[in-house]
């Protein structure tokens, strides 16, 4: 997997949230999950859960904790580590 499809895969899950007044252009690898995206913790949860499903990830078996994850470049570079 490269770093576009990650993007690519992560962009089509937050925008699956459907959180209101978000726009595609807004998500990009510096934006902030909360700050820029209004994504808060349940989405933000949601977000892992649907990440682990499409990328097969167990966040588990990687030690990684929820709230370490605040922009969508921390999830690309996630997926790329671990898909």
């Amino acid at each position: 997997m490269n770093e576009n499809h990650a993007l690519d895969v992560v962009t089509g899950l937050i925008l699956e949230l459907n959180i209101p007044g978000l726009d595609m252009v807004a998500i990009q690898p510096h934006a902030s999950l909360q700050s820029d995206l209004g994504i808060d913790s349940l989405n933000r949860l949601i977000l892992l859960v649907r990440l682990q499903e499409r990328a097969g990830i167990e966040l588990a078996r990687v030690s990684r904790d929820a709230t370490e994850f605040k922009s969508v470049g921390d999830l690309t570079s996630f997926m790329l580590q671990h898909a």
